[in-house]
């Protein structure tokens, strides 16, 4: 999955990747090229955006033929559904270095309880649904005497019902710092860029998240540089994760320090990489380019400023 340079600063289309109104009204006038050109060229053609997998999905939801004054409010909060559950394929593919361009595939369970939460389905079409599904009369009887109202709320009876949901809510920070410092193989979210930017599905983050799962997860190039990265990584960016939520001025630091890094690497968002050539030569150019900014030109000033005052010294 791959978005364009705007989603470092903030998609106009979607907010931490959940569509707002205009993302909505973009999917409307997209509606005609998912239909002529099929779901899987549909997305190609966008990049395998995480916009464009919500548009899918909401196309394929019976949502979308709604008509009612609150259609487009219904459909964003729709979208976040959705958009919670490609967060939480993308973490499991990252994790078995496998990457699905299709997309998600939500739990059923989880659908039909946020269908009646929105009104969509009546009681009786819940209770059914859930039959179907294995809930028993008693745990049907519980989740509507409990009426969930948040997506929380939900994924707790879901744990209690399901042995193996399909979506799970975001993990608290520092309890994916310390599964990341046990299992640094399985890499994951980019801790550091969380903590700066405040949540996992925040631009920044998504851009990382779909920059290595889209393009550097697709050659064996960028996996084998992502194997090692991780073993490195996870070693210090827990200690600088905690440290940034505990000091702000040492967050903003971190921020400013890794906005030119963020920058350089959206360049893989504008280049088709078809071999294993082109990603290391890409790859190469822009740690050769990450290194002249954060080494050489810090490194030339320095010895420039020493040399200046060795003069007015003399």
């Amino acid at each position: 999955m791959i978005i364009n340079l705007n989603s470092v600063y903030g998609d106009i289309r979607s907010e931490g990747g959940v569509l707002n109104e205009k993302g909505i009204q973009w999917c409307e006038e997209e509606r005609l090229r998912y239909d002529t050109m099929g779901e899987a060229v549909f997305l190609k053609n966008n990049l395998y955006s995480i916009e464009a997998r919500a548009c899918a999905n909401l196309f394929n939801d019976s949502l979308w033929g709604y008509q009612g004054p609150d259609r487009v409010e219904k459909l964003i909060e729709r979208s976040e559904f959705y958009t919670l559950a490609e967060f939480e394929e993308s973490e499991e593919e990252a994790k078995t270095l496998v990457d699905d361009p299709t997309r998600t595939k939500v739990d059923p369970t989880l659908l039909a309880i946020e269908q009646w939460k929105s009104g969509e389905i009546n009681n009786e079409q819940l209770e059914e649904k859930l039959t179907e599904l294995g809930w028993s009369a008693e745990e049907i009887d519980g989740l509507k005497k409990d009426k969930p109202t948040t997506k929380e709320e939900i994924q707790e009876l879901e744990d209690e019902k399901i042995e193996e949901p399909t979506i799970t809510q975001e993990v608290p920070i520092n309890q994916e710092d310390e599964k990341h410092m046990s299992n640094p193989d399985e890499g994951g979210g980019c801790l550091i860029a969380t903590a700066v930017f405040g949540s996992e599905i925040s631009p920044q983050v998504q851009n990382l998240r779909e920059i290595r799962d889209a393009v550097l997860l697709n050659t064996k190039s960028g996996t084998a540089f992502m194997t090692g990265f991780n073993q490195i990584y996870y070693l210090f960016s827990p200690t600088i994760a905690d440290f940034e939520r505990e000091n702000s001025a040492f967050k903003e630091l971190v921020k400013i320090t890794i906005t030119p890094l963020l920058t350089t690497l959206s360049i893989l968002n504008y280049v088709e990489i078809d071999s294993e050539a082109e990603m290391l030569g890409y790859g190469i150019s822009i740690i050769s380019l990450n290194v002249g900014m954060y080494f050489l030109m810090p490194t030339l000033l320095i010895i420039k400023l020493k040399r200046r005052k060795t003069k007015f010294t003399l």
